[in-house]
């Protein structure tokens, strides 16, 4: 699952967590949470910082994500929690690609919610159709993958086709390089 969020402005800004909480939890409760991933934050910036996270491995039924924002000194804050209900059980499948657009080398891809122990072929195409990339990934036991795409060479600016498929389904999305 995908966490975005965004700063209008940054000041002393080390880190941001994503925390969880699950199904009938206390949010009110410190022991309730438990870290997703953290994310380096940009320190100090008058422009506008957007952020993005992923839950791997989101829990079935409901649960609360809350922002918890920790300066260079220690001092933190935390975001009001929002609850987000996720099936798995033949519920749609996640296919990202990130972060997108980017001018950045390192490109991945998260699989979420797709067959247990699944091969996917997944490949990278120009506009013209050619293949600049592929790799085979194996999903783990919830369905889910996670991998970097590192081509042969800088990739060009311009638009590429991202195609996961397997036996049973077929996903792709743009990637845009800037």
């Amino acid at each position: 699952m995908r966490l975005d969020w965004t700063t209008a402005t940054e000041i002393n800004n080390d880190f941001f967590t994503i925390e969880r909480c699950h199904n009938f939890c206390d949010p009110n409760k410190p022991e309730s949470w438990e870290i997703v991933t953290t994310v380096d934050g940009s320190g100090n910036t008058s422009n506008e910082q957007s952020y993005s996270a992923y839950d791997y491995e989101p829990y079935s039924g409901i649960s609360y994500y809350r922002l918890k924002q920790t300066d260079f000194d220690g001092k933190y804050e935390y975001f009001n929690p929002v609850a987000v209900e996720i099936n798995k059980e033949g519920g749609e499948t996640i296919f990202e690609v990130y972060p997108n657009p980017t001018s950045q080398d390192n490109i991945n891809l998260g699989l979420i919610g797709h067959k247990k122990n699944d091969e996917v072929l997944l490949v990278l195409k120009n506009t013209l159709g050619q293949v600049i990339y592929s790799k085979v990934i194996i999903t783990n036991e919830f369905g889910n993958a996670v991998t970097a795409i590192n081509p042969n060479h800088k990739l060009a600016q311009g638009v590429y086709l991202v195609i996961g498929s397997s036996e049973n389904a077929i996903y792709s999305k743009k990637l845009i390089i800037k």
